[in-house]
This record gives C-alpha cells, structure tokens and sequence, in this order.
C-alpha cells in the first residue's frame, strides 16, 4: 500500500466516528419516535452530549399506563461498524435504572440495555443480566424503523412496575412482543407470563400465582383487539381460586369508557345513578362492541361463568343507545357471595331472600347451579326471556331516557 494510502485511510478512521456522531445525533430523534410508537407511549430526548468516538444521551420513556416516566442514560459508542443488523452507525449501552416507572425487582438485580441502530435505523436490543458469576443476554428484541415494528421476547428475574391503578410486582417473568405501530395505534401481539405477581400493598395486597396476559390486535380501521388472562390468586393467606377470562373489542375509546364508568351505580341501591350510568355507557361506546367471550372464575365456595356481548347504537338518545345480552351461570355460594360482596344487601340472610325472589320471578334458574340471562335492547329489558318494565326494574317513573338528569 503506497504512503498516500495509509495517510487516507488514518484519516477515514478518524473522520468517520466523529461523522457517525453527528448522524447518530440526527438520527436519534427519529429512532425514540419509532420507538415510542411502538410501544403507544413517548420517547424523549432530554439531553445529549458528543464527542470523538463516543457520546452520551439521557432519554425519559413515558407510557400511558405507568405514574412515572422510566430515565435512561445512554452510553453511545460510534462507529461505523458491521453487525447483525447490516453497517450500522451506533451502539448504545444503558443501565436499567433504579428509579422510574418500571425498575427491578428484586432491587438488587442488575440489568443492562445494549442498543445498535443500523444504517437505515433499524434497532436491535439485547436486555443483559449483570452478576459477579458472569454476564448473561436474557432478551431480544428488533426495531424495524420503515415498518415500526417491534419483535422479540426476554426472560426477566423481575420488575416493580408503577402502574396508574397501583403497583405490580411480577418475578421471573417471559416476555413476548410482536407489534407493528403507527399512526396512534398499534397491531400484532404481546403476551406476558411469571411464576408470581403482587399487586397492591398491606393486608388487600394481592398474591397471583402463574398470571399468563395475552393482548392480540388485528390490523385494519376497524380491527378487533383481543385480550385473555389467566392466573391463579392468593388474598392474605387465602385461596382466591382461578380466572380465566377472553375480551375482545372494537371502534371503542377506552378512555372515553373508563371516564363514563361510575362504580356506585353498580350496588342498585341508586336506581336514577344506574339509569345515569346506562345512558352515558351507551354514549361512551359510539358504535363499538365489546364482546365478553368468558369470564370464568373458580372460587374454593364454587364457579362462576358469565358472557355476552354489549354495542353501541345509533338512537335519539337514552337507553336506546345502548345494547346489551349477558348470560350468567354460577354456584349458589357464589351467586350468594356475589350478591353480598355488591353491598346490595347487608347480610347473608338478605342474600338468601334476594335469591329467592329471583327464583320465584324466574329471573334465575336451577337448585345449586343457577343460570340467567339479560338483554337491553332499544330500550326495553328482558331477563331469562321475562320482558320487564325498566321502570319496574330501575324503581323510577321517568322516561326511557335520561334527559335532564345531570
């Protein structure tokens, strides 16, 4: 090789990082964007500082389900380099933080995220377990940056995670992802399953063995998403039985739902709050459709198995908007548990007699086994195929709608 050779490429070896550099710096907004897409939350970049070589990126991810926003503070080591995901232009190497939204549990579990984007954007993240016996790759993932999708799993010790509704603890948790995002929303699968989940604190603190969470979303305007979960649960020392349940739905804003949602008017003790309740549900749903496919849910005292189905329809307005067909079955111990866990009533004996009035009215059906169904369509309620007045039932004289009521 001639000597103007060498002096060239000594110069390409030192030009080229510090070009990387000031790419991976153009090119980080667009690789967070992608990311936060796939994940239906936001990737922000709150600082970054470059060097010859190597640079440094500190991140906030911010997700709609968690309290707190989870901080990453990125190592970045330029290249060029070639790897397996093609000529790539960075690497990156980030500590799980001990604070934030999602953090390790057990505390004292060391984990490390180790990123490197391709030429072309595409990201691939290996999720390290760090000891003093040696370290170990315990996930995978791929970030495709032109089709923003997100494909990988990991097999996590454990994650202390800040949820809106309380805090989880999950340990020794497997970890699945298979999502195409974009456009606000997202497609494909996740799934997560650990030998053991907490959730809550002190003495209501839940004990959930084996808790197995399936989420499916299938593509299109007006695609189905679908959940299933499972888990086997324990409540202060005591055996809270099984649930098996499957959900999917359709065209329904779910935040739109949740803030229509008033846990009161669930006791009937407040029939002019239940209509309330009705009539805003049927708002909140617009014309989309919740299909409840099973909710089974096995108790030390029996079973209990509930399904069906609730739409929303184009009406002038009230109750009229709202379409609902439920079918229930469930052991005695049960339905009498039930009635007395809604506060309906105030004692056993109260749950007895309210049960038996629903036999008498044949309401419900069958000795230790009891089987029921309701329907609200276009204002009008049938229960077990008996049509029933909604006055009757709601104990108001009001009109089917609920106009004027606040």
């Amino acid at each position: 090789m001639t000597l103007w050779g060498l002096v060239f490429f000594a110069l390409l070896g030192l030009l080229l990082p510090w070009q990387a550099g000031k790419v991976a710096e153009r090119a980080m907004p667009a690789v967070l964007d992608g990311l936060g897409q796939a994940l239906q939350g936001e990737a922000r970049l709150t600082g970054m500082q470059r060097a010859w070589g190597h640079g440094s990126a500190q991140v906030e991810l911010h997700l709609p389900s968690l309290r707190e926003a989870i901080p990453l503070a990125l190592d970045i080591q330029h290249g060029p380099w070639l790897g397996a995901v093609g000529l790539g232009w960075l690497g990156m190497r980030a500590p799980w933080p001990g604070q934030g939204g999602v953090t390790p549990f057990p505390p004292q579990e060391r984990l490390e995220l180790r990123l490197k984007v391709g030429l072309l954007g595409d990201v691939r993240m290996d999720v390290w377990r760090l000891s003093s016996g040696g370290d170990e790759v315990i996930g995978r993932f791929r970030m495709q940056r032109g089709s923003r999708t997100l494909v990988g799993e990991a097999r996590l010790p454990g994650l202390l995670i800040k949820h809106v509704q309380g805090d989880a603890r999950l340990a020794e948790m497997n970890v699945r992802a298979r999502l195409v995002g974009g456009h606000g929303r997202a497609e494909g699968a996740v799934g997560l399953d650990a030998v053991r989940a907490g959730l809550g604190r002190g003495a209501e603190a839940w004990l959930i063995d084996q808790p197995r969470l399936d989420l499916s979303m299938e593509p299109g305007a007006e695609g189905w998403r679908r959940m299933s979960l499972q888990w086997q649960g324990v409540r202060g020392g005591a055996d809270l039985g099984g649930l098996d349940m499957a959900l999917r739905w359709q065209a329904v804003d779910g935040s739109a739902l949740r803030a229509s949602l008033d846990r009161r008017a669930l006791r009937l003790n407040d029939p002019r709050r239940l209509r309330r309740q009705l009539d805003r549900l049927g708002m909140a749903l617009g014309q989309g459709e919740i299909v409840l496919e099973r909710f089974e849910l096995a108790q030390p005292a029996g079973r209990m198995r509930l399904e069906g189905l609730m739409r929303g329809r184009e009406a002038s307005s009230g109750l009229r908007r709202l379409h609902v067909d439920l079918r229930l079955g469930a052991d005695r111990a049960v339905a009498i548990k039930a009635i007395r866990d809604s506060r309906w009533v105030g004692d056993e004996a109260g749950a007895e007699r309210l049960l038996e009035t629903l036999k008498e009215q044949h309401i419900l059906d069958g000795a230790d086994w009891l089987q029921g169904a309701a329907s609200l369509w276009d204002g009008g309620l049938t229960l077990s195929g008996r049509p029933m007045a909604l006055d009757e039932v709601l104990g108001t004289g009001s009109p089917l709608n609920s106009d004027g009521i606040d």
